[in-house]
This record gives structure tokens, C-alpha cells and sequence, in this order.
């Protein structure tokens, strides 16, 4: 995250390969910045950790298996570097586990020219989690581990098979698990909790998981201390950058403004300039241009914008009502380009 180390972008760190899935896995990790962007702004992010007292207890809680550990593994050093990738393992699956569903959710619904990505990557998943259920993975881990990993990802299959309508049926590989109705709770504990989805509410649903698999003291939360304001990057206040970045973003403008060429076609000219009013004032306050997420509403047009497609609406507006006010922002080519697709009939 650019602000966690004082960097004016955030830096996503992904392989080459398997080019059909990567669309999908960077837009999942931009999701995930958006998420804890938002959690930040509402005051309610938290930082996921272990320490010394959750590790410990995590080792008392597979105590009953080290036997069974000792003879798969006989080498004590090898055995406990096992150990502590399990004891790793475990939290960041519960972690990660219902924030990832929370996202594939989001992606699906919002992002659908990444369907055939998202598919393959989903497929993907579940034949990993799959393989946990194999009987030499069964023997060599406790079944402390085990039972929860698996109704995490039996939780996951559901998930995947709700998202498809029921084209697949990824969740039956694991009824005979012993699992398979506890991935079915955890599911339905996701399934509420999407119904009333708000910033940070996610790092509750990690909460409700670990209740249901008993893994409560498993992590602790840590406060952040991030400020709202520490989110703005500095770049955003530099004329030179912002132009930089709109000439950058010009195809995206050039939609906007076509789109707001046809809003404001259809409406009285009292109804524009109540539109236009609202926009100059979140202009006023400094709009957020270069963030992608639906993150403005306005009282006198219905859905959620970002504050790139506003600074197009306003500029267009503006064009429209009063050629002689200067918004200090040039989008004179993409308004161009905008109304020449408009007179098209495009």
C-alpha cells in the first residue's frame, strides 16, 4: 500500500505466466486496495497478526497429534519447519478465505469483461483446495488444521457454485469429507453478511468465521492508525502530474463525457444545473479523479460515480451551460472526440 511506505503508488507484485488468469488476479488485488481503502475512510481498518501467546496456543491446540506428526515426519528440524507453516497457514486462509469470496463477489457483479479470467482462476482454486482432501495430506496434518482448512475451501466451492447459479457443483467433492456442512455454515454466514456489507465490516466476517471453526484465539487485530487524509497522494495537487495523468486517462474521459453528452440531452436545463451544483461542490472539497472505485452519489442524478466520471460530467456541464468558466483541468480532446461520437449518433 503506497501510503505504508510513503510511496505515491501501490505496487501489486505478480509472475509472468498463464497470461488467461492473470486479467483476474491483478483486478482481485486492486479489490483489495479498494477494501482497505475504504475501511481507512470509514475509520475502521484493522491489521490482521499473529504473536507469541496466538502461536502458542495454536500449538497446544495440535498437541493431541504430534505423534502422529512424528512418525510421518522423523526428522525433528524438518518436522518443525512444517509445523510452522501449518501454524502460519491456517490464519491466513481464515484471513483471506471470506475477504476473497467478499471480492470474487464484487468482481462478478461489477467487472463482467473479466468473466472468462475470473472463471478460469475460480477453477483454478478449487482444484487446489481439492487437493487437501487426499489422504496422505489427511494423514501428515493435524486434524485441528485439516478440518478447518477444509471447511474453509468447502466454503469456498460454495461460494463458487452460488456465483455460477448452479452451473457447477464444486461443493460435492466435499461431502464425504466431514466437512461439507461446515463449509455449508460458513457459506450462509458469508451470504448474510454480503446483505449488509459495509467499509471494513469484512475483518467482522474473518471474526464470525474463526467463531464457527473455534479459531478465535488463533490471531489478535491491531489497530491502524491511518488517517483519511493520509491517503491522498501528493501527485494529485500538481497541475503538471494531474495533466499527466488525464491525458493518461483520456480514453476513460472520453466515455464519460459521451456519457454525460446523452444524460444531459435528455434533461431540463433546472435539472443540469442542480446536477452541476452538486459536482462543483465535492470539486470545491477536491475530487478523488484518479481513484477507480464508484466512491460518489449525488442527490439529483441516481447511481455512483468515480470522481474522474463527475470531473467529466461537470466539464461537459459546463461546456454546455457556460463556455467561459475555466475549471483549471483541460479535457478540451476528449469533450472533442466525445462530441464528434455524439453527432455520430454513437
Amino acid at each position: 500500500m503506497a501510503w505504508v511506505h510513503s510511496r505515491q503508488e501501490h505496487r501489486i507484485k505478480y509472475k509472468p505466466g498463464e497470461r488467461e488468469r492473470l486479467p483476474h488476479l491483478i483486478a482481485h488485488e486492486f479489490e483489495h486496495i479498494r477494501m482497505i481503502e475504504s475501511a481507512v475512510r470509514a475509520g475502521r481498518n484493522r491489521l490482521f497478526a499473529t504473536n507469541r501467546e496466538t502461536e502458542e496456543h495454536a500449538r497446544r491446540s495440535i498437541s493431541n497429534d504430534m505423534r502422529k506428526l512424528q512418525r510421518v515426519i522423523a526428522d525433528e528440524r524438518a518436522l518443525q519447519q512444517y509445523l510452522d507453516m501449518l501454524l502460519r497457514g491456517l490464519p491466513d486462509q481464515l484471513f483471506n478465505m471470506p475477504l476473497d469470496m467478499t471480492i470474487e463477489y464484487h468482481l462478478h457483479r461489477e467487472r463482467p469483461y473479466l468473466y472468462s479470467s475470473q472463471m478460469i482462476s475460480i477453477h483454478h482454486m478449487m482444484q487446489e483446495g481439492v487437493h487437501g482432501l487426499e489422504p496422505n495430506i489427511q494423514r501428515s496434518t493435524p486434524s485441528r488444521i485439516w478440518q478447518a482448512s477444509v471447511a474453509l475451501n468447502c466454503a469456498l466451492a460454495f461460494f463458487a457454485d452460488f456465483l455460477y447459479n448452479g452451473a457447477t457443483d464444486y461443493a460435492d467433492a466435499y461431502r464425504k469429507s466431514g466437512q461439507y456442512h461446515n463449509g455449508e455454515k460458513l457459506f450462509h454466514i458469508w451470504r448474510r453478511h454480503i446483505e449488509s456489507e459495509a467499509p471494513g465490516s469484512e475483518y467482522d466476517l474473518v471474526d464470525a468465521f474463526a467463531r464457527e471453526l473455534r479459531l478465535e484465539r488463533w490471531y489478535i487485530w491491531r489497530e491502524d492508525r491511518t488517517a483519511p487524509e493520509d491517503l491522498t497522494p501528493t501527485v494529485a495537487a500538481d497541475a503538471d502530474a494531474q495533466a499527466v495523468f488525464l491525458k493518461e486517462r483520456e480514453p476513460a474521459a472520453v466515455m464519460y463525457c459521451l456519457s454525460a453528452l446523452k444524460k444531459f440531452n435528455d434533461m431540463e436545463p433546472q435539472a443540469i444545473r442542480a446536477v452541476l451544483a452538486e459536482i462543483k461542490q465535492l470539486h470545491q472539497h477536491g475530487l478523488d479523479i484518479q481513484a477507480s472505485d464508484l466512491k460518489y452519489t449525488l442527490t439529483s442524478l441516481p447511481g455512483n460515480f468515480t470522481g474522474l466520471q463527475l470531473l467529466c460530467y461537470l466539464y461537459v456541464g459546463l461546456q454546455m451551460t457556460d463556455t467561459n468558466r475555466d475549471m483549471g483541468v483541460n479535457l478540451d480532446g476528449a469533450y472533442a472526440q466525445a462530441k464528434r461520437m455524439y453527432e455520430r449518433g454513437m
